[in-house]
């Protein structure tokens, strides 16, 4: 390839020089330029035109190099770094394709960095009203944004946790101007907190992931300092010593190396500081006890709790109470439990009374969730549950679906009312919209919203073209207090072969479905947990009523000879 020098090669010192002359308008609207024109040119079919070449400096040389390629100051790559007669050369390696790729790194760091110190400047002036009418346009008092992320969020189209970590991680490394106003002179100037730290991370030395990484290094090292008294001088100087050498280390390492590093040099210090391990201040993991979603993995939401030694006690009892094959409530007598051939506890017979096999094959964990999905369920159905209103109405899981998707759900089974033309469906009699979502989870599967009608408050509510409330009608409840407590009288728990379930984590269960017309009543409704009443909507449980006992037949594929059974957990003997 040859190469011809750029027209504007000659200027380009002057114009570097003369950047720190530029506005910080001025200054971004230059490099959103240039990174526009990088981005399209190194996204073209024939980018790698634009990167000078490689030789052999003696082409008839064949050699196996192995763990001794390393490119020397010149960017010039020999053995052992130096330029003998094997080197490999580049006639100009500030435009090799390394040199690129490294530049491309740093500046990628460098714009993490730009975007972290402009969260820090609004997280700071966010709560101030008169500074953020004169730096955001925002009107003093309440506005559309709930605080400095939810800001961000909307303006940089990042999610909310990232924009908060970035307030975050400005705070903790950049530092602070107090502001009276801005048409008068800056108040006292802070250094930054974490000097080493900020000179790295401003300079894009490090990456944003390293950067966070020494952020919790170092506030974990100083709260266990802290938290066995330590001198403060010694805290300082310990943290002070912390912070250079893994900022020295976040220079050499890749991102998964250095968050390894840093959480080994967490423990020995820790160690060094508290040998004897003694506990740290329960206020400081009162501080730390959390739940939080952190994101998705396909279907699935991923929560995260950290809870203190009684969150502990009450979850692992929780747990325990679910897993635990032998449990038998405390007022059963002592042959109230049937036993299989193994020996095993199942709480399940056949018509003939003969002791059954469980058919449940959920894991531990999985009947732990189910477990604590059925105590929050029943928690929020408490009247009295001291839970904080919302919006005047006492906590409620609210999701809504639209009629359009509702008789297209009915069509589709069978089930829609008389008068119901398909062709309203594509002709544009009725709207084109698809709405089905709960309040926080946003757009939910229109089943899972079929799972919870069975004890479910309907409101009807129509709706305009534009999606304004044109009328509310008068809401109407499936089973109610009464009808549950014949169930809970009936049942005892849920009514699922084998389940020990307690009634107050169970939900109603219309087995002839609402939604074919199945009346609203104790021969038309069961006890179940949360998972065989998921396990009940999608068919897997053929359910009867016979004597006033529920019966259950599983499927063909979990049981083939279609054995119907049932509970004698809570109701052992049917006098």
């Amino acid at each position: 390839m040859t190469t011809t020098a750029s027209p504007s090669l000659s200027a380009l010192p002057e114009l570097l020089e003369s950047l720190d002359e530029l506005t910080t308008a001025d200054l971004t609207t230059l490099l959103e330029h240039g990174l526009t024109t990088l981005s399209r040119r190194v996204s073209a079919a024939h980018a790698h035109d634009e990167f000078t070449p490689f030789h052999r400096q003696t082409p008839d040389t064949r050699h196996d190099w192995g763990t001794s390629f390393l490119p020397n100051e010149k960017g010039h790559y020999a053995t052992g770094g130096k330029n003998n007669e094997d080197a490999i050369v580049c006639d100009d390696p500030a435009s090799s394709l390394p040199a690129i790729i490294t530049q491309a790194a740093t500046l990628g760091r460098l714009c993490e960095n730009v975007e972290t110190a402009l969260a820090g400047i609004v997280g700071r002036i966010f709560p101030l009203h008169e500074q953020r009418l004169e730096l955001l346009g925002l009107p003093t008092g309440r506005v559309v944004h709930k605080n400095a992320a939810d800001y961000l969020r909307s303006h940089t189209m990042v999610g909310f946790g990232v924009a908060r970590r970035r307030i975050h991680t400005a705070n903790a490394i950049h530092p602070d101007t107090t502001l009276a106003s801005l048409t008068d002179a800056a108040g006292p100037t802070t250094e930054p907190p974490l000097p080493e730290v900020h000179d790295a991370a401003v300079d894009g030395d490090i990456t944003p992931r390293a950067t966070q990484a020494i952020i919790d290094a170092l506030n974990a090292v100083d709260e266990e300092a802290r938290s066995v008294s330590t001198d403060p001088h010694d805290v300082e100087q310990l943290i002070t010593e912390g912070e250079k050498t893994l900022v020295d280390q976040a220079r050499e390492f890749d991102d998964n190396a250095f968050t390894a590093y840093a959480a080994g040099w967490k423990e020995r210090t820790s160690t060094r500081i508290n040998p004897d391990g003694q506990a740290p201040d329960d206020k400081i993991a009162e501080k730390k006890r959390g739940l939080r979603r952190i994101g998705t993995r396909g279907k699935l939401s991923i929560w995260q709790c950290a809870t203190d030694q009684a969150g502990d006690e009450l979850l692992s009892t929780l747990v325990h109470a679910m897993n635990n094959p032998r449990a038998t409530p405390g007022s059963h007598s002592e042959n109230t439990t049937s036993t299989s051939e193994a020996g095993t506890e199942t709480h399940a017979v056949d018509a003939d009374g003969n002791p059954s096999e469980s058919l449940d094959e959920r894991t531990r964990d999985q009947k732990a969730h189910d477990a604590l999905i059925g105590v929050l369920t029943a928690g929020l159905k408490v009247p009295h549950n001291k839970l904080p209103d919302q919006g005047g109405t006492r906590p409620q899981m609210l999701v809504t679906i639209d009629l359009p998707l509702l008789l297209r759900m009915m069509h589709q089974g069978g089930i829609a009312p008389k008068n119901f033309n398909p062709a309203w469906l594509a002709d544009g009699t009725l709207p084109g919209f698809q709405l089905s979502q709960g309040s926080y989870t946003g757009p939910i599967n229109p089943t899972t919203i079929r799972h919870l009608l069975c004890e479910a408050e309907i409101l009807p509510v129509v709706l305009g073209g534009a999606g304004q409330v044109l009328d509310v009608g008068t809401s109407e409840r499936f089973f109610d207090k009464h009808l549950r407590k014949a169930l809970v009288a009936r049942d005892g728990g849920c009514a699922a072969p084998g389940c020990t379930t307690p009634a107050p984590w169970c939900e109603a269960h219309h087995i002839d479905p609402a939604r074919n017309h199945g009346p609203t009543s104790t021969a038309n409704g069961v006890l179940l947990c949360h998972h065989d009443h998921r396990l009940a909507d999608r068919g897997d449980w053929a359910i009867h009523i016979i004597d006033d006992v529920p019966w259950f037949t599983a499927p063909p594929y979990i049981d083939p000879g279609q054995v119907p059974r049932r509970n004698t957990y809570w109701r052992p003997r049917r006098e």
